[in-house]
């Protein structure tokens, strides 16, 4: 017959179980107690709350490489990959006309969406003698995330296409500039 587990002990048990919880992030609202031959004793349930990050931020970059420093690089096996100051990579889709452009028109896809989907309308633009841009967001396409999984916050978004825009606008200036959007921030 086994000897009951005491009072103390109980209390040292659940001590331990909490601060190895609180270790790895996590928190215990109770324990489950075992008598000394392993099998279950008077126990109180256990609920382990997972701690949630505060800041919507977007997922990490999961491509090893990373340029020197964020914008175009030039090498052939990451051809038309920008990376942001963030350390993601987004493919983006270039239609250049063939005469000097007109414009330049940017293409920003809705959700779930990459810009690899507005090729037709982007040729059209591209005979008419615009230069036309387009981009595949966070998690979609051919760029960093988790498919489906957008990740980030509008604010991140907005700030990685302004880099977008600015790093394209160095690379082809031309004088008027378009943008068409379409329901991805909405």
């Amino acid at each position: 017959m086994s000897s009951p587990i005491s009072r103390a002990d109980r209390e040292e048990s659940r001590e331990a179980a909490r601060s190895e919880a609180t270790i790895k992030g996590t928190s215990i609202i109770g324990t489950i107690i075992k008598n000394e031959e392993g099998e279950r004793g008077a126990s109180t349930p256990v609920r382990v709350a997972p701690s949630r990050p505060t800041e919507t931020a977007p997922p990490p970059p999961s491509r090893l490489h990373l340029a020197p420093s964020p914008g175009y690089i030039n090498d052939d096996h990451f051809a038309n990959y920008l990376q942001v100051p963030s350390s993601h990579w987004f493919y983006t889709h270039t239609w250049l006309p063939s005469t000097p452009h007109i414009a330049c028109c940017f293409i920003v896809p809705g959700a779930g969406a990459h810009g690899g989907h507005y090729e037709m309308p982007a040729k059209v633009l591209q005979e008419s003698g615009f230069a036309v841009f387009a981009i595949d967001p966070l998690s979609c396409g051919r760029s960093d995330g988790e498919p489906g999984n957008p990740g980030c916050s509008v604010e991140v978004l907005l700030t990685h296409l302004e880099f977008w825009f600015e790093a394209t606008l160095a690379a082809h200036p031309v004088v008027r500039k378009e943008v068409v959007l379409n329901t991805f921030l909405i």
